[in-house]
């Protein structure tokens, strides 16, 4: 007979029927603590509670409450088959399986929530499907750690196994296609400005007696040119509140001074009556660095100065050569296929 201080319903007739009908074979208290776990009731229960609320006549189970009165830890219910993975990253959130296989005696406690302790966090095992759970773990000092399934965040239910946590490896980075590209075109560009920037020959220009043709020839390049300067306006007018993207500013900024620069330096080169150019330390001229770079602008300015288009690099190759290497052909590339003059 069942004592009143202590109702059936409060310790789960169905655990009470599973312990009852394998007669306690297991010769420990997981019966009791589980049952306590799974209770509606959140009192605890002591040693004398449980005995009263057996019926006398089951020896077995009484003289079993008696000798344990303070509630042992319970034994292994299942056995953990699989946690995957084996370690996650000590900085992150991170998902792991774990996989077990029950006792045949506790199958009934399968359904029940179930929490993983991983070291000194209590984290929800949710049911993936049967003898699969999936538990999120939060970061963690780098080192093992204890993990297991519990019912009460706690005691084990399963057996303890070494959990890793690892500090994340820092790889270098591995640069994308795309950001390699842009690198060799900021080195092309580099070696262009210097061309540009770095020799200026002004001095050279004030210095020499300058004949009146090259003037000539001078001050009609500077007129044909002209519209290169009226791009700052533009270019000033487009950057007010924001009217294009940032990247793209920056981009005609460093396009237009370029233009310009281009243009000052031919005409220096026009009034010294230089047919071609020098080069840089790898062997390309200004010419050769424009085509490679696909500035097809370079083309139209280098034609109305009458320096040649076939000037060849210290390797032999034309401008056109280099503009068919990297695929630059577009409408102004005809301008290059000029008879080629072999002696320049």
């Amino acid at each position: 007979m069942v004592n009143d201080r202590f109702p059936v319903s409060s310790i789960g007739v169905d655990s009470l029927n599973t312990l009852t009908n394998n007669r306690f074979q297991s010769q420990d208290s997981f019966g009791k603590w589980a049952n306590q776990i799974m209770s509606d009731s959140p009192s605890s229960v002591d040693g004398s509670d449980l005995v009263s609320s057996v019926s006398s006549g089951d020896e077995s189970y009484s003289s079993l409450v008696v000798e344990d009165p303070q509630l042992s830890l319970p034994e292994q219910l299942f056995n953990l088959t699989d946690v995957f993975p084996a370690w996650v990253s000590s900085t992150e959130k991170s998902k792991i399986l774990v996989t077990r296989l029950f006792q045949i005696d506790y199958l009934h406690i399968s359904k029940s929530n179930l929490t993983c302790v991983c070291g000194d966090e209590v984290v929800p095992a949710e049911i993936v499907q049967d003898g699969v759970y999936r538990c999120w773990v939060p970061p963690h000092s780098p080192g093992f750690v204890n993990l297991y399934l519990s019912l009460d965040g706690h005691n084990p239910i399963s057996q303890v196994v070494n959990f890793e946590y690892r500090t994340p490896v820092l790889h270098a980075p591995v640069a994308s296609v795309e950001e390699k590209n842009n690198w060799d075109e900021f080195q092309l560009q580099m070696r262009l400005a210097y061309l540009l920037f770095a020799k200026q020959q002004s001095l050279d220009v004030f210095s020499s007696k300058v004949s009146s043709s090259r003037l000539k020839e001078a001050r009609e390049f500077s007129l044909k040119t002209s519209f290169i300067s009226n791009t700052w306006q533009y270019l000033m007018e487009s950057t007010l509140d924001n009217k294009i993207p940032f990247s793209q500013a920056k981009d005609a900024l460093f396009g237009i001074a370029l233009k310009n620069r281009l243009k000052e330096w031919l005409s220096e080169k026009i009034v010294l009556g230089c047919k071609t150019t020098e080069y840089d330390a790898q062997g390309q001229s200004v010419l050769h660095l424009c085509a490679i770079l696909g500035y097809t602008w370079a083309v139209t300015l280098f034609s109305w100065s009458g320096l040649s288009l076939d000037f060849r690099d210290k390797f032999g190759w034309t401008a056109l050569h280099w503009a068919a290497y990297y695929g630059r052909y577009n409408a102004q590339t005809p301008q290059l296929l000029k008879p080629v003059n072999y002696l320049l």
